[in-house]
């Protein structure tokens, strides 16, 4: 089996911080208290950036291994459909 490319890795974990910012968008504020409202309305958020500018990163490293390039440019394009989401207007 080949190596994992750590950029597959950072967009998988952005994949589900961006879920998990719908999900407390959406469905926690009426279960939680609101301080658990307020930690994870202030983190999911600051950190979705930071690990699609990472994965990005990454993945332009990782292009140039062969033996991890198909996996960088499948973190490329979740890191794309993951900028769309998170940066569309509205």
């Amino acid at each position: 089996m080949k190596k994992v490319a750590p950029s597959i890795v950072l967009a998988c974990a952005n994949f589900i911080v961006l879920g998990l910012e719908y999900i407390a968008d959406l469905m926690l504020p009426k279960q939680l208290p609101y301080s658990v409202i307020l930690w994870l309305g202030t983190t999911l958020p600051a950190l979705v950036p930071l690990l699609l500018f990472a994965t990005v990163g990454f993945a332009m490293r990782d292009v140039f291994r062969p033996s991890t390039r198909w996996q960088a440019i499948a973190a490329f394009v979740l890191s794309v459909f993951i900028g769309i989401v998170y940066f569309r207007p509205g």
